[in-house]
């Protein structure tokens, strides 16, 4: 019997005889000899390892930590996977899929992918529960967390509108995210059953000069009020009206998508919508093990978290 055979027999009590057990052990240790983690993961079929791989800045994955979204999705992604006893591999940009399939995930978490991105592809390939953000239009998506857009955009012009706003507009993103996407289509449908007409500029989410630009477009066409999606846009929205001559609260609003705790210091403190990425991390983290453990569902799964709005002075709460 081979040293590794043997040390794996320890594991099968009531055959072993204890000495036996301790003089293998010995043997073992003396030899250095340590399990193969991932040969134990092939024959047990579980590696009690989730993988995350983030798909926003997939170019530059140096700005997942300066994100307050996504520095909070990835910790909390983290804590609610060890609460499993299960650990989290955050994934690096993998088009050609061959990093993620050498890796021994018992479940793919993906999130922020762009429609028909290869890396989605390849988590569906591996043959292991895949979470991810809503895709309508793609029947392999099984297992769905999300933001519930509809709900979001309801919530910060119903707001707008409630303080005063009669000319609301929109500073969206330029990038090919659904989310994006799913945004301005429902802040267009709120502003025909308001009876309103839309007002859209968009920024890629980290162009600091097509956001002032954008931002610049919607003050000059007149808006009351603006709510940015990036981030980075409370700040922008603020400087830009300052610059044309825009008092905050009192000639337009502001209010922004984000987790950034800065926007509770400026002056006025701005108004944020937080996409509440600790009970997304939860809630996927919750359902790739349902599925690990109990098999992926036949039809779709679908929890949509809803986002919490921070009223603060930029909206004259």
């Amino acid at each position: 019997m081979s040293i590794a055979t043997a040390s794996e027999a320890l594991n099968n009590r009531g055959r072993v005889a204890a000495t036996t057990r301790a003089r293998v052990q010995q043997a073992a240790d003396e030899l250095g000899y340590h399990p193969d983690r991932v040969a134990r993961s092939l024959r047990s079929g579980r590696s009690r390892l989730l993988g995350l791989a983030l798909r926003m800045f997939a170019d530059e994955p140096d700005s997942y930590p300066a994100d307050a979204y996504f520095a909070l999705l990835i910790s909390a992604s983290a804590a609610a996977a060890m609460r499993h006893g299960y650990a989290l591999a955050l994934l690096p940009d993998d088009p050609d899929g061959g990093l993620i399939a050498q890796l021994p995930v018992d479940a793919m978490l993906v999130a922020d992918a762009a429609e028909g991105d290869p890396l989605l592809d390849h988590a569906f390939s591996m043959g292991v529960p895949v979470v991810s953000d809503y895709r309508p239009n793609d029947p392999r998506a099984l297992l769905i967390v999300d933001v519930d857009r509809e709900a979001l955009v309801s919530i910060v012009f119903d707001h707008l509108r409630e303080r005063g706003s009669r000319r609301p507009g929109l500073l969206g993103l330029t990038d090919d995210s659904l989310f994006a996407r799913d945004v301005e289509t429902a802040y267009r449908a709120w502003c025909v059953r308001c009876g309103v007409a839309p007002h859209v500029a968009r920024a890629g989410e980290l162009d600091v000069s097509a956001q002032e630009q954008g931002a610049m477009t919607l003050w000059n066409q007149g808006c009351d009020a603006v709510f940015g999606l990036a981030g980075v846009s409370g700040m922008t929205l603020a400087a830009t009206a300052q610059a044309c001559g825009l008092r905050v609260p009192d000639d337009v609003m502001i209010a922004c998508c984000a987790e950034d705790l800065r926007y509770t210091q400026t002056d006025p403190p701005l108004t944020t919508v937080s996409l509440d990425p600790v009970a997304v991390a939860d809630a996927s983290v919750a359902m790739a093990i349902d599925a690990i453990e109990k098999g992926v569902p036949v039809e779709q799964r679908i929890t949509l978290v809803v986002p919490r709005l921070l009223a603060r002075e930029s909206t004259r709460s």
